[in-house]
């Protein structure tokens, strides 16, 4: 599920390309959430915006983790590999990112059920 059920994006028109915090807290927006991750075991919080749901997924007794998120920028800003800004193909260079994100969303779910 998103963050924010209704899709925000400055091609549509919006000032901003995210829901604000208010929008994600809001009691509807968050009964909406724990509604969709109802029979979850693991919750994969992707980004700043969703980290804003952490406390009540971790209140609902469900496995949380924070990883970047899975869009171009968040992945640029975080996976800064070795010789990865040398290959000349964006989708090669996106597909090492996103093989890296993975292994980060497991790596933390590994570290969750250890604890």
């Amino acid at each position: 599920t998103n963050a924010y059920n209704q899709p925000i994006a400055v091609g549509l028109g919006h000032s901003s390309s995210e829901a604000t915090n208010a929008q994600i807290q809001n009691p509807q927006n968050m009964c909406r959430v724990m509604q969709d991750i109802e029979g979850c075991t693991y919750v994969v919080l992707c980004g700043v915006k969703a980290k804003l749901l952490l406390d009540p997924v971790l209140n609902a007794g469900k496995t949380a983790i924070t990883v970047p998120h899975v869009g171009n920028k968040g992945l640029n800003r975080t996976f800064k590999l070795k010789g990865i800004d040398s290959v000349d193909q964006p989708t090669v260079r996106r597909k090492l990112r996103v093989a890296q994100w993975a292994k980060k969303v497991l790596s933390e779910i590994e570290v969750g059920n250890k604890a």
